[in-house]
């Protein structure tokens, strides 16, 4: 499937659980969008009660409701799937 269908495929996912894909510099997008070209596999967050598919509570790491659960640790880049180590080393 060409790489912008997957695109499109994906975002209206999203839509459709209520979350608007930042697509210019959100990491979980990213993360979300290569996992859906390379193994086929759907990661679509969670909308949850704040209105915001991220937290931001903990300060060392941002946690995505999603299925898988992600995290990344702040300042980084690099998606986990999972709950995170703790603590965080």
């Amino acid at each position: 499937m060409p790489d912008d269908r997957i695109k499109a495929q994906l975002t209206n996912m999203w839509r459709r659980q209520g979350v608007e894909p930042n697509t210019n510099d959100d990491p979980f997008w990213a993360y979300a969008l290569a996992q859906a070209k390379i193994s086929g596999k759907v990661i679509i967050p969670q909308h949850s009660t704040d209105g915001n598919y991220l937290d931001y509570s903990d300060s060392e790491v941002i946690f995505a409701y999603s299925i898988p659960s992600m995290w990344a640790a702040k300042n980084s880049n690099v998606i986990n799937e999972g709950l995170p180590k703790l603590p965080l080393a």
